[in-house]
């Protein structure tokens, strides 16, 4: 097998084209808001290889800060689960919290979470407090987040 044909490989790829290829799908999330990949890791594939190690099953390259870009000290695999929690915090959110927003049109609040691609209704709250328990509950249930 060619080290190009591997999951590291092509995380690595798509990494570097999320951060520097503006006709990536996904650059106005990375490149487009100034994130960058560690000048290490952008020299060789095998910098990349040697920090970060064999990408398990089922797993994917996640940021631990999302405000900050690619490096050994901020990167790590994860699971489709803990990429859900580990989102930035939409522009449009009133609440502060992943998960839980406001609607306006039906003056409540709604707590929700996210899995394979769909979206989980944790709730409709009239209390913030309530739609941010929920959310948090989910968490600590689904995900052992200790908080």
């Amino acid at each position: 097998m060619r080290v190009s044909d591997t999951r590291e490989y092509t995380s690595w790829e798509k990494m570097k084209g999320r951060c520097y290829n503006v006709n990536d799908y996904n650059y106005s999330n990375y490149g487009g808001r100034g994130l960058t990949v560690c000048e290490e890791w952008m020299q060789s594939f095998g910098n990349f290889y040697k920090d970060m190690g064999d990408r398990p099953e089922g797993m994917t390259l996640d940021r631990i800060d999302n405000e900050e870009g690619y490096s050994p000290n901020n990167c790590k695999w994860s699971t489709p689960r803990e990429q859900n929690l580990n989102q930035r915090i939409r522009s449009t959110n009133k609440s502060g919290v992943i998960g839980v927003c406001y609607s306006e049109r039906d003056k409540v609040w709604r707590a929700t979470a996210s899995e394979a691609y769909k979206q989980i209704n944790l709730g409709v709250y009239r209390d913030k407090q309530d739609a941010i328990e929920a959310r948090k509950a989910y968490e600590r249930e689904q995900l052992g987040i200790q908080g």
